[in-house]
């Protein structure tokens, strides 16, 4: 019985098991072009971006105005003073403002570049149902669904406030 021989060839150029040149450059030509559909999705569309939480903290607004409507015996409501401001009121007037919650100022401004309209916009709800309307008073209680538009740039989102409800989808 002969000892069982292992056969070492020699790796020639040609055919040593490595990558070729070519697989290289396609490895290399797909990294690229993930990467510039990265960079593209990163550096575009930033007015996009910063509108949603914008949009957001108006949402948050209008129902903390209707929460606390619903748990009093006044009405409260948003009254939207011009394109870029707006301000949480009581007591059916637009006059008698509250201060947001961690806000130091009567009025919350939008950052610069954001708009809100239209500008003059009253949404008040119900003291204790919460039932929007478009007067300060609270009455009458709106016929249709009430929609604000917010716009930063080219990019804008409409806030809908749903008739009889108020739910803010």
């Amino acid at each position: 019985m002969q000892p069982l021989r292992i056969r070492k060839e020699k790796c020639g150029i040609r055919n040593c098991g490595g990558f070729t040149f070519i697989e290289l450059i396609m490895v290399l030509f797909i990294v690229g072009v993930i990467a510039a559909v990265a960079a593209s999705a990163t550096f575009y569309r930033t007015d996009a971006r910063e509108l949603g939480p914008q949009v957001e903290l108006f949402k948050g607004h209008l129902r903390l105005a209707q929460a606390i409507a619903m748990q009093s015996d006044k009405n409260w409501g948003i009254f939207v003073i011009d394109g870029s401001t707006y301000c949480l009121f009581r007591d059916g007037s637009t006059d008698n403002r509250v201060l947001f919650p961690g806000e130091n100022t009567l009025t919350y401004s939008l950052p610069s570049g954001f708009t809100i309209g239209p500008a003059g916009t009253i949404v008040s709800f119900s003291s204790g149902w919460g039932i929007p309307s478009t007067s300060a008073s609270g009455w009458p209680a709106v016929a249709s669904n009430v929609a604000l538009t917010m716009t930063k740039g080219s990019d804008s989102a409409t806030i809908t406030l749903t008739k009889n409800t108020g739910f803010i989808p």
